[in-house]
């Protein structure tokens, strides 16, 4: 068994989340989860991995239900964002782990600030800053193999929550969640694995203006045990499918009638595995997009992790 299938968490997920921020101007923005593959990976064995992601979205689609939307419709155009997150995973013995991630986004914001009436009066804003902190506790101690495997976490609200002005398009979201979840990983045959991963993403403490809305994201993927090029690495290809719902935002600073969403991804990938590092390369396909009200979706998405194991 490869080194991948001990920590193909790494590059799970991908999962965007919308949402949408001021009623007056129907403007999706906001990025979403990520969350089921970088804070999920599968150890196999006491010991650690520190890792660095980029993940790249470009939010200039505007939809409605199941269909594009006319641009016209919305006053943000375009919204794009870079995440880098730097992670760490530790696990003490065959039972307990823990997991850190520390996100940096740079986030453009291309909005209508004369919008609805004539003419445009185009302005971009841009932020750089950290995230929301993300700290998880790992239990792998329900099956000898280490292969099912239960997490408990909490998101931070160390995130900015006052530059653009809109809540939902915020590097912050400015409350604090639990973050639940499992992974699941076995073979089909010796030389075909496969995965779950599931997490959920539940505001307990939040603004009253604004509380995002809680999300549930399920990724089930295969996985071959690669090709072996000898001192050049192991290459290994992977599939999963990424499931994604998010609930209505609440708060006077919310539109619950233009956010939550319900999304099936297409993400193929491959990973590059050479003595203790490892990286993972995925491109993330909306297969089935259904937004509540007019949002801005990005198509598609990409991710890149560089990890480390000591």
């Amino acid at each position: 068994m490869s080194r991948f299938s001990c920590w193909l968490g790494v590059a799970l997920g991908g999962v965007l989340a919308i949402s949408l921020s001021q009623p007056a101007l129907a403007c999706a923005c906001g990025c979403g989860v990520f969350d089921v593959g970088t804070t999920s990976m599968f150890p196999t064995a006491a010991g650690g991995m520190a890792y660095l992601g980029y993940d790249y979205q470009n939010q200039n689609q505007d939809w409605a239900g199941s269909s594009k939307a006319p641009a016209v419709d919305n006053a943000d155009k375009r919204i794009t964002t870079s995440f880098v997150t730097a992670g760490v995973q530790y696990m003490f013995n065959r039972d307990w782990g823990v997991n850190v991630e520390v996100p940096v986004w740079n986030r453009t914001l291309l909005t209508d600030n004369n919008w609805p009436a004539p003419p445009e009066a185009l302005q971009h804003y841009d932020e750089v800053g950290i995230g929301d902190v993300r700290i998880k506790a790992i239990y792998t101690g329900l099956s000898a193999d280490m292969s099912t495997g239960l997490t408990l976490g909490v998101k931070l609200p160390t995130g900015n929550t006052s530059f653009f002005g809109d809540a939902d398009s915020e590097i912050g979201a400015g409350a604090t969640d639990v973050l639940p979840g499992f992974f699941q990983r076995g073979h089909f045959t010796s030389n075909l694995a496969w995965f779950v991963n599931g997490q959920a993403d539940v505001p307990v403490v939040s603004k009253q203006a604004y509380r995002p809305g809680a999300e549930a994201d399920l990724a089930v993927g295969v996985h071959t045990n690669g090709w072996d090029f000898g001192k050049f690495g192991l290459v290994t290809p992977e599939f999963q499918l990424v499931g994604a719902w998010r609930a209505a935002d609440s708060g006077w600073q919310a539109s619950p009638s233009d956010s939550g969403y319900r999304r099936l991804i297409a993400s193929p990938g491959v990973e590059w595995d050479i003595d203790r590092t490892m990286v993972n390369f995925n491109v993330d396909l909306p297969v089935v997009v259904n937004t509540t009200g007019y949002q801005l979706v990005a198509f598609p998405l990409v991710k890149l992790t560089v990890g480390y194991m000591f």
